[in-house]
């Protein structure tokens, strides 16, 4: 930028509600089981964030439990042994919008009533006139629509420069979606943003970081000048060498619709990427 250059202006205006109401809450998962909707469901164990993938076989008429194909893991192909009481993230598309809610499980032993008190029944029945392949979830009390533009990656507006820093992500330390306590361990990265957008970022290096693809790490930048700021479980999507002997480092956010501290980190990102996004339209 030359002494004669003015950065751009970003406005950070909230983008809808936090939450849709319940009345749309409520049209959404019913559709959502009707059609058997695909869904991503995410948890966090001892081996860090695995995501498994599912779809919707049912749910009740009274608004209290949704039912869900046994999960798969995308990748190896297996199924994980959910816990009763356990928290867990559920992701789903709806045309435009991407809906997150975080639920926790009510019954992992992969059995759905078909007895007339499911609204949806579900898919293969059992030998007892059950489907043994569902697993219940608690009806979420909130539910997140996002439109699914704030997932595409944006540049910061010009003369806008964001310092992210990397740092080991400690298991033993669990999720971080609070900003209060920096991450333990040093510094692993450091590098300026280069996109963002609510699913990740990725920075421009001039040094070669020492983890590799799949790795989970902890992402803490300041978007907004002189705001909180956002610290993040994230995974390590690409290391690659860049033109002018710098190294270009994507991140995949991980684990935000599990919590609802997680969602309003989500939130704050799609406002951030509108903004960004409405400054370069105005150059």
């Amino acid at each position: 930028m030359t002494p004669t250059q003015t950065p751009t202006p970003v406005l950070f205006e909230p983008v809808g509600q936090l939450w849709v109401d319940h009345a749309r809450r409520d049209e959404i998962i019913r559709d959502a089981a009707v059609r058997h909707t695909d869904v991503q469901l995410t948890r966090y164990g001892g081996s860090g964030w695995k995501t498994y993938v599912s779809r919707f076989v049912g749910a009740n008429k009274d608004g209290t439990v949704v039912w869900i194909d046994a999960p798969m893991n995308d990748a190896a192909g297996g199924s994980p042994t959910l816990r009763v009481g356990e928290q867990v993230g559920i992701s789903f598309r709806r045309g435009r919008c991407k809906c997150l809610f975080t639920t926790t499980v009510t019954d992992a032993d992969g059995l759905q009533p078909q007895d007339g008190s499911a609204a949806v029944p579900g898919g293969t029945d059992g030998a007892d006139g059950r489907d043994a392949e569902a697993v219940a979830i608690r009806w979420p009390e909130n539910l997140q629509e996002m439109q699914r533009r704030v997932y595409q990656r944006v540049t910061p507006p010009h003369g806008h420069v964001v310092n992210v820093t990397v740092y080991p992500h400690c298991l033993t330390d669990g999720p971080v979606q609070a900003a209060g306590v920096v991450p333990r361990g040093g510094v692993l990265s450091e590098g300026r943003l280069a996109n963002l957008s609510a699913g990740g970022l990725c920075t421009s290096a001039t040094e070669k970081p020492p983890f590799r693809d799949g790795d989970l790490v902890i992402i803490r930048f300041s978007p907004r000048p002189g705001g909180e700021p956002l610290q993040l479980d994230s995974r390590v999507r690409h290391v690659m060498a860049a033109p002018g002997n710098r190294w270009s480092v994507g991140f995949q956010f991980v684990g935000l619709e599990t919590t609802t501290t997680g969602q309003c980190r989500l939130a704050e990102l799609a406002t951030i990427v509108s903004a960004f996004r409405r400054a370069a339209a105005r150059g």
